[in-house]
């Protein structure tokens, strides 16, 4: 991108940060395929996977049998078996949540719109300075096919409420059951680590894209709503 005079602001954008991921999975799958019986394979795998258990199963699906019969190819192995139930193309689990006056509700019929899910906290900058992207986002694409939902992992009701308030979400907004629990729920389900975390449907109610931010959930968008 230097060579090629490409500015700073481009450079960092998150086009160009996805650009670098593809890249950077290219890379560490031909890594694999050329030393598939070597223990540090494995452990790169686990780390690289994330919580995305396409690439999980094609870097997996690269090692030797020796090496997923080691502890490290199990844990990985294990993961993707945690992982495996949201995997794009399959459909998105319920979710038990509370509604900010404190109702029970589970979050389950997930068909006939697209849906951006987006999973974040009170206490997370990053995951409040997203939301003001989704604003704007949510007013592009009002009326045309486009549901959001906004689903904080606080553990606190009332940190929830007062970020809720000042917020001023135009689309529903509830809170996890669990909070940001790993043990149970949903973030045990899409093992999400960090936050915001953003999950996209189609209009089968099927996963078509997880961790999509800013230009790169437009455009995910965009192509979908075609």
């Amino acid at each position: 991108m230097s060579e090629k005079n490409v500015g700073e602001e481009e450079v960092f954008s998150f086009t160009a940060q996805d650009k670098i991921q593809q890249l950077r999975f290219k890379v560490t799958c031909s890594f694999i395929e050329e030393n598939p019986d070597n223990i540090a394979s494995a452990r790169i795998a686990l780390e690289e996977m994330k919580n995305d258990y396409d690439k999980g199963i094609k870097m997996y699906n690269l090692l030797s049998e020796r090496v997923k019969q080691l502890e490290i190819g199990k844990e990985l192995k294990r993961k993707l078996d945690q992982v495996e139930g949201v995997a794009n193309g399959r459909k998105f689990p319920e979710i038990e949540v509370y509604s900010i006056e404190g109702d029970s509700l589970t979050l389950k019929d997930w068909s006939g719109s697209v849906w951006v899910i987006d999973f974040w906290a009170s206490w997370c900058g990053p995951c409040r300075e997203e939301m003001q992207y989704l604003k704007t986002l949510h007013k592009e694409l009002e009326g045309k096919g486009v549901k959001f939902v906004s689903v904080s992992l606080d553990n606190s009701p009332k940190a929830w409420a007062r970020a809720n308030a000042a917020e001023k979400l135009e689309w529903l907004s509830v809170r996890n059951r669990y909070g940001f629990s790993q043990e149970q729920g949903i973030c045990r389900a899409l093992d999400i680590k960090r936050i915001p975390f953003i999950v996209v449907l189609d209009k089968d109610g099927t996963v078509a894209g997880k961790s999509l931010r800013r230009e790169v959930l437009r455009n995910k968008l965009l192509e979908m709503l075609k």
